[in-house]
């Protein structure tokens, strides 16, 4: 007797919870490494709080490199020129 074994989703209805389809990176990951840049940690610490807390194995490399995007991104964004002028507006009390 043969049987003929199908995978459960051949037909591609299989939706992943946590990681999306063709996702390569875990954003809530990433979150908790910035907040934990943002508060002074450094590559090394966030590494043993991440083994402390998830029991996740992270690289100090996986580490710098998601710090590094985000540095890049908030230079990016602080070179960015002016614009000319800005509306003000005043509020007036009716009195």
């Amino acid at each position: 007797m043969r049987l003929r074994l199908k995978p459960r989703a051949c037909n591609g209805s299989f939706e992943p919870v946590f990681v999306a389809k063709n996702q390569t990176r875990l954003t809530r990951f990433d979150d908790q490494i910035l907040l934990l840049y943002a508060k002074g940690m450094t590559t090394r610490d966030s590494v043993e709080t991440f083994a402390e807390l998830y029991g996740a194995d992270l690289s100090p490399t996986r580490v710098s490199q998601v710090t590094d995007a985000v540095l890049e991104k908030g230079v990016e964004w602080q070179t960015k020129p002016l614009a000319m002028g800005y509306p003000i507006l005043y509020p007036m009390p009716l009195t």
